[in-house]
């Protein structure tokens, strides 16, 4: 399991904090491909009606998953989309995906038709199985489509430890209860936070002396933030659920803060 570390930085600070980790980050392979080293990313969050999800992250459970269904960038004939499960405990987490043509989804949340959809990826048993356990979650706890989150993701990773992924995450916007033919939606989508953007750091063990050089100087602080989190309570307005305020909308502060509080 990785471990997962998130930062809600100022937008202002963006371009200072990329200087400093260029020396020792390179474009992943996809945003070295496209243009300004970034791509969109576009989630839509199933949830059970009750919002279990959602609570379990905001009541602080330490083990948790997500369910989605992910794409990015623009919608074309040949669009690629991928049945997610993330699974967390605590601060580590794993990722189950599997791939599909954007075209089929549909059919395939409506049939459950693994074999007939589900495209190989580096294994195709894998990526079967995978889907099965992403169709059991959402039969079994009655999900539904509960939140478009959309957002430009900047993508890095280390040169000298490849384990080590850097990401900034920005313009996070979104959309309540989203039918599946919204994935790649642009009109009508809510922005949140837009002064602030999420830097995620990704690695599987040890923290690079540089890299903690970079969160000192910039006096950065480790959160626990969830897109999907913050997203659902700004759509339903659930903030009563909280122990504390999951969205800062304080006269002062307003659009300038966003986090959850586990």
């Amino acid at each position: 399991m990785r471990l997962e570390y998130k930062y809600i930085i100022p937008v202002h600070l963006l371009d200072e904090v990329r200087r400093d980790i260029l020396p020792w980050v390179t474009p992943d392979a996809f945003a070295s491909r496209c243009d300004e080293h970034q791509y969109t990313v576009r989630s839509i969050y199933l949830d059970t009606p009750r919002f279990d999800v959602y609570r379990e992250k905001v009541e602080g459970f330490k083990v948790r998953k997500k369910i989605r269904v992910r794409s990015y960038d623009l919608l074309h004939d040949n669009s690629i989309a991928f049945l997610e499960i993330k699974r967390k405990n605590e601060q580590r987490g794993t990722k189950h995906r599997a791939m599909l043509r954007f075209a089929d989804l549909p059919e395939l949340m409506q049939t459950g038709g693994v074999e007939q959809f589900i495209l190989a990826g580096q294994d195709l048993a894998v990526s079967r199985e995978s889907a099965r356990r992403f169709m059991f979650h959402v039969v079994s706890a009655s999900m539904r489509p509960a939140a478009l989150v959309t957002y430009e993701r900047e993508a890095y990773e280390s040169r000298m430890n490849p384990s080590l992924r850097i990401t900034f995450d920005k313009h996070l916007r979104y959309r309540p209860s989203p039918a599946w033919s919204n994935l790649f939606d642009e009109q009508g989508l809510r922005h949140l936070a837009p002064r602030m953007f999420i830097l995620e750091i990704k690695f599987n063990h040890g923290f690079a002396p540089w890299l903690q050089s970079v969160i000192v100087k910039h006096n950065l602080v480790r959160t626990s933030v969830s897109k999907y989190g913050a997203c659902i309570a700004a759509c339903y307005e659930l903030k009563s659920m909280l122990p504390k305020r999951l969205i800062d909308r304080s006269p002062m502060k307003a659009h300038t803060r966003m986090e959850v509080i586990a």
